[in-house]
């Protein structure tokens, strides 16, 4: 309780501090499992609020390892705290596939042209899928909001990839 109300003060040093102190008390008691998940996403929002990224990414994956450590069920609470987690930690591989573009050069032959776009579609394609394969996870936890999001950006990174086929500049 303590470092719940240190967390809502945003004295977020203490809420690190009490929430590791929970951890390490309850981190075995089944009963407190959704309790334990919870504490390790108010250590990710504390280093979030913080502006310690490096910190954040590693607690997000704490979220998920205790989750699937106190064996949570999907469709719970627990679970809604680990879906947002995975999400927001592939997420970051999507931000970065926006900017793909097929950029052709100067081929000197059809032939040429042909085999360096045919090159990066496949390179693209191949990234897509891992991106889509990123967020298959986030399926297991069953939250709705957090399936919905994840179908949205598998479709984002295809469309990211159709629309970079549909733009590619023909040079010859």
């Amino acid at each position: 309780r303590i470092a719940e109300i240190a967390y809502q003060q945003e004295r977020y040093p203490q809420a690190v501090t009490g929430m590791r102190d929970f951890i390490r008390v309850y981190g075995n008691d089944g009963k407190a499992g959704e309790l334990v998940v919870l504490a390790h996403w108010r250590i990710a929002q504390s280093w979030k609020a913080q502006g310690r990224m490096r910190d954040y990414a590693a607690a997000l994956k704490d979220v998920t390892s205790a989750y699937d450590r106190t064996g949570q069920p999907a469709g719970s609470i627990a679970a809604g705290y680990a879906a947002e987690a995975r999400f927001i930690l592939v997420d970051g591989q999507l931000a970065g596939f926006e900017k793909f573009q097929i950029t052709p050069g100067k081929p000197k032959s059809v032939d040429a042209y042909i085999n360096t776009i045919t090159k990066q579609i496949n390179d693209g394609g191949r990234e897509a899928q891992s991106i889509k394969d990123g967020y298959e996870p986030v399926f297991a936890y069953r939250r709705p909001a957090w399936t919905i999001a994840s179908y949205v950006r598998q479709g984002r990174a295809y469309e990211i990839l159709a629309r970079s086929i549909l733009n590619t500049p023909i040079v010859l």
